[in-house]
């Protein structure tokens, strides 16, 4: 990522003036004052190395606080390469938020999509934890075990592994609202996407913007979404199942590849 690419990411993530943080680190406590009129401090102090670090460094995390209503915690995860299972998609996370926030639901749904304009992410999503069956996604999320790690290391070598599932491969779940970028609309074909029974879809930018129910707080939205699921139960996870039950689709990662300084092009071709 360059500074004028983590300058953008910033100014999109201030225009929603909720959304706006109070303070950044890239450790707890997360602390230091965010001042929107310089970003530097926080471009060139953790979202893009220094060029003498860059050899050694393939990722960066970043994480925003507020403690303002509505009070949340944030982080933006780039990485240059794959790592930790083999994905190096990038990501924004927003957690933990507090206080009421009418019609918060619609300002992150309108957000993630143009999180990172003038491009548009592959996937975004909006999660309503209190509607979630932990126990659903239990094996999905569990951390691998060494035996599967090794065979992971293992296919690394070989192909790209396909364990663990995320959102860069097979879906996690379909939540109350669902971006589903060019290359998920391309994948699954935007007449199977546009059929699968959602309550509303909206073209933005290269991409659909697909709504379960109307409103987040629907008392049937399990089952809406579970239907909407059944509807493209190819690419989308279920207990039990295994990898070659599900399709993933072929992800471009040149340009985040080329972004890797040769030194540690060269550490991560020998590994």
């Amino acid at each position: 990522m360059t500074s004028q690419d983590a300058e953008r990411l910033l100014r999109n993530l201030c225009a929603v003036p909720e959304l706006t943080p109070e303070f950044w680190n890239t450790h707890e406590p997360i602390n230091k004052p965010f001042r929107q009129e310089s970003f530097d401090e926080v471009i060139y102090g953790s979202m893009v190395p220094s060029e003498k670090a860059k050899k050694h460094i393939i990722t960066t995390l970043t994480f925003f606080a507020r403690k303002a209503k509505p009070r949340y915690v944030l982080s933006i995860d780039l990485r240059l390469a794959p790592v930790q299972g083999g994905t190096p998609h990038n990501g924004i996370f927003i957690d933990d938020i507090k206080d009421p926030w009418p019609g918060g639901e619609g300002k992150l749904a309108e957000y993630l999509p143009g999180s990172i304009l003038p491009s548009y992410p592959d996937y975004a999503r909006v999660v309503d934890s209190s509607q979630e069956d932990p126990e659903r996604l239990d094996e999905f999320r569990r951390p691998l075990t060494a035996q599967e790690l090794l065979q992971s290391m293992a296919e690394a070598q070989k192909r790209p592994p396909v364990a663990p599932f995320g959102p860069y491969g097979c879906l996690e779940d379909i939540y109350w609202f669902n971006y589903f970028g060019r290359v998920y609309v391309d994948f699954i074909g935007r007449e199977r996407l546009l059929a699968a029974g959602w309550a509303r879809v909206e073209d933005v930018g290269d991409g659909l913007a697909c709504y379960a129910t109307e409103a987040l707080s629907d008392s049937h939205a399990r089952e809406r979404r579970t239907r909407i699921a059944n509807a493209l139960e190819e690419f989308v996870w279920n207990p039990g199942c295994r990898p070659e039950d599900k399709r993933v689709p072929v992800f471009d990662f040149s340009e985040q590849l080329g972004a890797v300084p040769a030194e540690a092009r060269a550490k991560l071709a020998a590994e």
